[in-house]
């Protein structure tokens, strides 16, 4: 068992340690595709902007999923807040796609972009410290759970 318990503990710390690689990846996606739909906001009529919000939704989910991989030595109450606010985020970028309309001014439709990219960030923000705990929590692992 203690066997075990240190090879998944490697294994945990092994991801942690690719964290910055992976997760630098999926923000600078994330982020361009952010752009992307800025950038197709500013302009009248433009019916891409669905497919581009679709396209961010799928980039949230695997990002998720990457960062839930990561926090599953946290707390049970901590992982399931984290799991709530990414729903949220989610809701709220498919809720903004729905209010998109290609006779929108480009400034209203800007503004409800800029409310999803502030969302994001304040995101990204919370996940770099959440994350960090979940690393502690994995160096302490092994006095706690396999001494």
């Amino acid at each position: 068992m203690a066997r075990r318990g240190m090879e998944e503990l490697a294994e945990v710390k092994r991801r942690i340690a690719s964290l910055p690689d992976v997760v630098g990846r999926e923000h600078a996606a994330i982020m361009a595709e952010v752009s992307m739909l800025l950038r197709l906001a500013s302009q009248p009529g433009s019916p891409a902007l669905s497919a581009r919000f679709e396209s961010l939704c799928e980039l949230l989910v695997g990002h998720f999923r990457t960062e839930e991989g990561l926090l599953e030595w946290g707390e049970a109450a901590s992982r399931t807040a984290h799991k709530r606010e990414h729903d949220r985020l989610l809701a709220l970028v498919r809720e903004v796609r729905g209010r998109m309309a290609p006779w929108m001014e480009p400034q209203l439709r800007m503004a409800a972009i800029d409310s999803v990219v502030g969302a994001i960030a304040a995101h990204f923000e919370r996940e770099a410290t959440e994350v960090a705990v979940a690393a502690i929590a994995v160096d302490a692992a092994p006095a706690l759970r396999w001494a």
